[in-house]
């Protein structure tokens, strides 16, 4: 029996008309990607896929990540800058310098301790001051000073030429001239005796000033080598003597010449010092070349490892040079600085030279540079010359030739007589002798 057919209400048919919809668009949509798939290739698609990925990828490191970082309140700094180490620099090394200067022979003649009286104004005083003034700033400034002490001071009476006795109070003029290093170690060293050279040492035990070199009473003080500290750097001064006018009963007073003691003595200094410096007391009084015994030993100074040789006693200026041993240490030799101060009669004897050098350290490397050859004048006026002394002598000063002047040298002693004293002719007479060295005049 056939039941009859219920008729669908109107939700019913619009419902069933939505999922035949849907249907027809899933189709159109599957068919449609077919169409698509099959007109790109794998090729293609890769590309494509690639294409996607690297547009994500900008969208998330230019955009998202910096947004990010605004909002969390960070700075945008990458982990290798905040790795990044900076090297330290290393400390410079230190580096030290000494000024030296050098001047010759101080001999004490009896005409210019009778102006040193003059100067005083009192009986049995004696001021040297003014003979040095016009160079004092030169010792003064310099970081370390050396002088050799021709003429000994043995106390008593004051004596000249041919058995000196300096007044004690020279002492105090090489201290006020800024001298540091003052050496007694010369062929007048004994003219008064063993006596004059005890008196000579305790007179500079009791100032704490100046190192007295080369003389002593005893084996200790003999055996004794003098160092001095400037500037952080040591220095070791040795001293030398060819011989003495007058003997001693004390061997210990001066010390010779001898090959073996030179020897040892600058192996111990240079092991306890950055720098030698030796007195060498040598050579023919007078003569400009220099003497077999001052090439010999010039030598020896350099192969032992002497730094500096200063060269006193000829009285006037012999050469300078540089001496380099077959270990290749090199060796500043200033044969004779001429004298300093005297009153002898002559041109050649009343120039002398100021050597001047700087020591460095630096890097544990020493060196020396910046050597000069400072030419020194003694100016004289007195009421004349007889017998080869100079009588009466109203004005004396030591000058550098730079600052002397023809004005000045027409009222020296020595022209009065035949020699004619001028400033050229005192730089001439410098350059004859001093060779390869700035010269400051």
């Amino acid at each position: 029996m056939n039941q009859k057919r219920r008729k669908m209400t109107r939700r019913e048919r619009e419902r069933i008309m939505r999922k035949r919809a849907r249907a027809k668009r899933r189709h159109r949509r599957m068919r449609k990607l077919a169409f698509y798939a099959k007109r790109l290739n794998y090729k293609h698609l890769t590309i494509f896929l690639a294409a996607i990925f690297v547009f994500l990828f900008s969208i998330n490191s230019f955009i998202v990540k910096p947004i990010v970082s605004v909002l969390q309140d960070k700075p945008s700094v990458t982990t290798t800058v905040k790795k990044k180490t900076v090297k330290k620099k290393t400390p410079a090394a230190p580096s030290f310098e000494v000024n030296f200067k050098a001047v010759g022979d101080n001999v004490v003649h009896e005409s210019a301790y009778k102006y040193a009286n003059k100067m005083a104004g009192s009986p049995n005083e004696y001021d040297f001051s003014s003979i040095y003034s016009p160079i004092q700033s030169d010792l003064k400034n310099a970081d370390l000073s050396f002088i050799n002490q021709e003429t000994i001071m043995g106390g008593g009476t004051p004596s000249g030429y041919p058995k000196f006795n300096t007044p004690d109070t020279m002492m105090n003029s090489l201290s006020s001239l800024g001298v540091d290093v003052v050496n007694a170690n010369t062929n007048h060293t004994l003219d008064q005796g063993a006596s004059g050279v005890a008196h000579m040492i305790s007179l500079f035990k009791a100032q704490k000033k100046m190192m007295l070199l080369g003389i002593a009473t005893n084996k200790s003080d003999y055996d004794t080598i003098n160092y001095i500290e400037k500037n952080g750097l040591k220095f070791a001064f040795l001293s030398y003597t060819f011989g003495t006018n007058r003997s001693s009963t004390n061997r210990y007073n001066v010390k010779l010449f001898d090959t073996a003691l030179i020897k040892k003595e600058i192996a111990t200094a240079k092991a306890n010092a950055d720098f030698v410096i030796v007195s060498a007391h040598w050579g023919i009084e007078y003569t400009s070349t220099t003497n077999v015994l001052q090439d010999t030993y010039a030598k020896i100074f350099n192969q032992a490892g002497a730094d500096v040789v200063i060269g006193t006693h000829p009285h006037v200026i012999q050469k300078m040079q540089w001496l380099t041993s077959a270990a290749g240490h090199k060796t500043l030799v200033a044969y004779s600085l001429g004298n300093f101060m005297s009153a002898q009669t002559t041109e050649a004897r009343l120039l002398g030279g100021m050597l001047s050098c700087k020591f460095t350290k630096k890097n544990n490397v020493k060196s020396i540079s910046n050597v000069e050859w400072i030419p020194l004048f003694t100016h004289i006026e007195a009421s004349g010359i007889s017998s080869g002394v100079i009588n009466d002598i109203s004005n004396m000063k030591i000058y550098k030739v730079k600052d002397y002047n023809d004005e000045l040298a027409k009222k020296h002693i020595l022209n009065k007589s035949s020699t004619k004293v001028t400033k050229a002719s005192l730089t001439a007479s410098t350059k004859r002798v001093i060779k390869q060295f700035t010269i400051d005049v």
